[in-house]
């Protein structure tokens, strides 16, 4: 059934898996990015009892259409649908791979039943989905395996634009956009396959189903079901973004299944779109569903849910359009996926502030049911407590992954900081309106563009205006000027500094790993390196200081590119990348230590090739117990005093957003060792006579380099100040204000050569004659 122009409408498809049915090339890929990335997280939680054996199948117990997990062989478990154990050699049994699409035969042994374990694993639903490629097929009606696998080397573990050109009986055909050309158009012009009209195709497919059996015993009782992608307009009402990833209750609900290239796999819930059964395999016997609708079914009749398991239907917030060519004074409030999805408010918040004040002095009223996804609530904003308008975008046990709709960002929050919203508060249209920057396409994508952006565009009032679609209507598009300069400008600028820093990865969780203080702003910002790079950090730091005093000034530089810079305090050259740029100074980051400083433009040495091997060393981190509280100048002050420049012993725990590690520092040199979180708890208790801190003992530090003073690019939180300017003082700086000095940290000690760790690069805006810390709102920073 072939599809009108306006069906076929782009959605972004992650490609897990290529196979084969007949001539006809068989893609299978994800929709959900968060979804797919939560299951994995589930079986790494998971991954210990899986190997104890907790689960095990016998094999009596083995029935066609059971979900359970099974080992596959990179030796890693994944969900699996068993599909059949007849006919094989004993055991064996026949998988399908359920989140990735592949089928397998595998050992029994390697079977687990997910009965004991989280009761997500049954709940979420397959995260695979099965098309057809558009015209193409092979010339001798069959792809053998060497031509598969040259398929899955080119095509899988990438995400791409796909369009349906046409629905069939079973799966729908579809086109994907392959390196700026059509995949099908690229497979004909290397040979690997012939051209094919989408009517000839759709005739093949159908002779083809009638003339062959049913392969799968599993076919016969569970026949599969297919959403519709058709991505949301940004006039239709909220709930937006409504995660793809569905919990099964054995309902069918209203569902608009697109995927949307940039905005992390959010949709919209649309009551005008076609229902999909929203069921995850579950062990046998299953309850059967009624109207399951087939996506060639045209048009389905609404499902009636069962009256007594389903919440009352949720309300939606709407969105709000800003007329073509009309400008605009905003704040970005979320930039998190750089240029291409971004969110605005209004900088004349009135109104906003007006209400979030009205929601902040009411009490709160506990959900009388359970959420669903794409239900509307109030939910609390860590770590300041401010409750703010929120849609159910995820569930997870006690949790549940909130979009706040009025500042664009997301947060797994506990069910009991999720409270019902009155019917007044979801009237207003929400104030955050989603762009993608005018031009976009001019500009090389990836993580340095992301955060380049953001740096550009978190700290100021902007101008925006609206220019017409210059892609599918999903968003709108705007042009951005700081200080009358537009941002595309200044990132295509950009673009033309070639050299980049890395940046470490993140330590996976449950790592533990000798770590050095490298500079404390609070207790959810501070910055440390890995004691087993300092050696290497060393002899970058010499060759930097041989190459800064040997080359000249390059003059003003681009936002975004990296550099070395001289600190002010200490003379001492460092590696750093520029974050804004004022006149004859600019503000530079220091990319090995985490703090940031205004410098002239003199003080600037452009970088090689081979400063910029080794990755920027400043690993961004939150000290654990204190992630939920209020950023406070005493325990920031604590934490610098106890940790500053120690070698300490750092234990991940968990992640406060994507580039901050939550934390436990302990100094084991101490005996009994000292858990630097409960020493600050014990310094905070009040007592009737203070009693005298003890330093604890710590090791020497390396004597070769100091560190610059400031803070790395405060990616994750940034985007929250305008949530602060709501309810506290205003956060920017004051008019001559010093930002190295605002974020410096304690140093008074002597100046020493040779770039010693404790020169007097690092002073304090606390213990010395300087202003006192200005308590931020900054929470993800």
């Amino acid at each position: 059934m072939a599809l009108t122009p306006d069906s076929q409408r782009p959605f972004r498809l992650y490609v897990t898996h290529v196979d084969s049915e007949a001539g006809f090339l068989k893609i299978s890929g994800q929709l959900d990015h968060q979804a797919s990335l939560m299951i994995e997280s589930l079986f790494i939680s998971a991954r210990d009892n899986l190997e104890k054996g907790i689960g095990v199948v016998p094999a009596s117990a083995i029935q066609e259409g059971i979900l359970c997990a099974a080992k596959y062989k990179d030796g890693k478990y994944y969900r699996a649908k068993i599909m059949n154990s007849a006919n094989l050699a004993p055991g064996m049994i026949y998988v399908h791979f359920i989140d990735f699409g592949n089928k397998d035969i595998i050992s029994l042994s390697t079977i687990r039943f997910l009965d004991s374990y989280d009761p997500l694993f049954l709940q979420l639903s397959p995260q695979a989905t099965d098309y057809y490629l558009a015209r193409v097929i092979h010339p001798m009606g069959r792809w053998d395996q060497h031509l598969l696998l040259k398929m899955q080397n080119l095509l899988c573990y990438s995400e791409y634009s796909a369009a349906i050109e046409a629905h069939t009986r079973t799966l729908p055909i579809i086109s994907i956009q392959f390196k700026g050309s059509d995949c099908s158009a690229h497979l004909v012009a290397n040979q690997y396959g012939v051209a094919l009209p989408i009517p000839r195709q759709e005739i093949m497919l159908l002779n083809m189903l009638e003339n062959q059996g049913h392969w799968s015993p599993t076919m016969l009782l569970d026949p599969p079901t297919y959403t519709e992608h058709v991505p949301f307009l940004i006039n239709q009402n909220f709930p937006n973004p409504a995660s793809a990833m569905r919990v099964s209750n054995n309902v069918s609900m209203h569902y608009n299944g697109a995927t949307v290239h940039g905005v992390s796999q959010r949709l919209v819930v649309n009551k005008a779109k076609n229902l999909v059964n929203l069921r995850a395999p579950v062990r046998q016997p299953q309850q059967s569903l009624t109207n399951v609708v087939q996506p060639a079914t045209p048009p389905p009749t609404p499902v009636t849910m069962n009256k007594a398991g389903s919440p009352k239907k949720a309300t939606t917030y709407k969105s709000t359009l800003l007329e073509v060519n009309s400008q605009h004074k905003v704040l970005v409030t979320y930039a998190q996926e750089g240029p291409e999805l971004f969110a605005v408010q209004m900088a004349d918040g009135a109104k906003f502030q007006e209400m979030m004040a009205e929601i902040n002095k009411r009490p709160h009223s506990s959900l009388k049911e359970p959420p669903m996804i794409g239900t509307v609530c109030l939910g609390r904003m860590s770590p300041d407590g401010v409750i703010c308008r929120a849609i159910v975008m995820n569930l997870s046990g006690t949790n549940c992954k909130l979009y706040f709709v009025d500042f664009g960002e997301t947060e797994m929050v506990s069910y009991y900081d999720i409270f019902d919203i009155p019917e007044e508060f979801v009237k207003p249209n929400i104030f955050a309106m989603r762009f993608c920057l005018s031009g976009v396409k001019k500009l090389e994508k990836g993580p340095q563009l992301n955060k380049a952006f953001k740096q550009l565009v978190v700290h100021d009032v902007l101008t925006l205006r609206v220019v017409p679609p210059e892609g599918p209507p999903l968003i709108q598009y705007g042009e951005l000027y700081l200080n009358n300069q537009n941002v595309l400008d200044i990132l295509l600028a950009n673009k033309k500094e070639k050299l980049q820093f890395k940046w470490l990865d993140k330590l996976p969780l449950g790592t533990r790993q000798s770590v050095l203080v490298s500079y404390v702003d609070s207790c959810i910002k501070f910055y440390v390196q890995l004691s087993d790079n300092i050696d290497d950090l060393n002899t970058v730091m010499n060759a930097v200081k041989a190459h800064c005093e040997n080359s000249s000034s390059p003059g003003e530089l681009a936002v975004g590119a990296a550099c070395c810079a001289k600190f002010p305090d200490d003379a001492n050259w460092y590696r750093a990348i520029v974050r804004e740029t004022r006149g004859n100074k600019v503000v530079v980051v220091y990319v090995d230590y985490g703090n940031e400083q205004e410098v002239n433009v003199e003080d600037l040495r452009t970088i090689t090739p081979d400063l910029i091997k080794l990755p920027a060393q400043a690993m961004k981190c939150a000290l654990k117990g204190f992630e939920n509280k209020p950023v406070e100048t005493k325990t920031s002050n604590q934490l610098e005093m106890i940790a500053l420049e120690k070698t300490l012993m750092a234990h991940v725990v968990g992640m406060l957003s994507n580039d901050t590690m939550i934390v436990t520092l302990v100094d084991d040199t101490d005996i009994p060792p000292l858990d630097v979180a409960r020493k600050m708890t014990q310094l905070s208790m009040p007592r009737s006579v203070e009693p005298k801190v003890t330093t604890p003992n710590r090791k020497e530090a390396p004597e070769n380099f100091s560190s610059p003073e400031g803070s790395v690019p405060d990616d994750s939180r940034k985007k929250s100040f305008r949530r602060e300017k709501s309810f506290k003082d205003d956060r920017r700086p004051r008019d001559g204000e010093d930002l190295g000095q605002r974020g410096s940290s304690f140093r008074g000690r002597e100046q020493k050569e040779n770039f010693e760790r404790s020169a007097p690069g690092r002073h304090s805006d606390k213990y010395g004659s300087k202003p006192e810390r200005v308590e931020r709102g900054e929470r993800r920073g």
